[in-house]
């Protein structure tokens, strides 16, 4: 009988206590985590480090395939009709950097 009663003691205190702590809700906010914490502040910059980099990468792919294009253009009058539109193509299908450069700030998005 004690221990009945004991159970139904324990019982009636954690349900009594349980109804004050559903009814608050707490928020993280984790951005401000994120920039205000060490850990969180070499994360940043090493994202940013290497969002950089990859922008570099692109842009510098970019002038070299616009060169090319140029190159190609100046050879026009060289060229047979049918080697113009393979180099053409050729470049055409290399030069997808708008879809490249959103799926590279999609990766880092957050």
């Amino acid at each position: 009988m004690k221990y009945i009663y004991n159970f139904v003691l324990i019982l009636f205190v954690v349900v009594l206590y349980q109804q004050p702590l559903r009814s608050e809700t707490y928020f993280l906010d984790f951005k401000y985590i994120l920039d205000q914490s060490n850990a969180g502040k070499k994360v940043n910059k090493i994202l940013k480090e290497e969002l950089d980099q990859g922008v570099k990468k692109l842009k510098n792919s970019e002038v070299k395939l616009q060169k090319e294009e140029k190159d190609i253009i100046q050879q026009k009058k060289l060229l047979s009709p049918e080697d113009y539109k393979k180099k053409n193509n050729k470049i055409k299908s290399k030069s997808d950097f708008s879809s490249k450069r959103k799926k590279y700030y999609f990766k880092f998005s957050f």
